[in-house]
């Protein structure tokens, strides 16, 4: 939705325009700690061919205006991204940056990345999880250029207590839950 959660409420907007005039879909939103009333918003690009980016926005009235969305060069799938604050103030993006439709993973790996939240510059990228492998479940669902997009992907994050959460779905059949340290970031 358009808000994360432990975050201030914002409209939701299931979908979007970029000011390039792409559609836009997935928002997810986070209060920017440094900045009283600044929000700020991580699109997902719904269906250009070829390289897929994470589009931003920006609101200074806790999201009763917002900037137009531009592209990032934070790669995306596309699939959903997820965006959370830590409690020191750092930013961290968790989605999927490869577009591989002729793997049985194809979503592979899931990726944390960690942005330094005054000045935006990213200071490390992690693999959440990789190498899933094709599915185990004997319930006839096909991974890959005959089925659907596999992998790890439709993350969700929460900072609480020092560590955090990223709960994220297998092949679109099974929910994960992986727990970092904070002080590991």
């Amino acid at each position: 939705g358009g808000s994360a959660p432990g975050q201030s409420p914002s409209v939701w907007t299931g979908y979007g325009v970029a000011a390039d005039g792409t559609t836009l879909v997935e928002p997810n939103t986070i209060r920017i700690r440094y900045h009283r009333r600044a929000l700020f918003r991580l699109w997902r690009d719904e269906g250009k061919t070829g390289k897929f980016d994470l589009y931003k926005s920006i609101s200074l009235d806790f999201g009763s205006t917002w900037s137009p969305a531009v592209p990032t060069d934070i790669p995306n799938s596309p699939s959903e991204a997820t965006v959370a604050t830590l409690k020191n103030g750092d930013i961290v993006v968790i989605g999927n940056a490869l577009d591989r439709p002729q793997a049985t993973d194809s979503r592979d790996p899931l990726y944390l990345a960690v942005f330094n939240g005054k000045t935006g510059m990213l200071r490390h990228v992690y693999a959440v999880r990789q190498d899933v492998g094709a599915p185990t479940y004997n319930n006839g669902v096909v991974c890959g250029p005959k089925g659907k997009p596999c992998g790890a992907a439709y993350p969700g994050a929460y900072d609480f207590h020092g560590k955090l959460y990223i709960s994220y779905s297998v092949d679109k059949q099974q929910i994960w839950l992986a727990t970092v340290p904070d002080a590991d970031l």
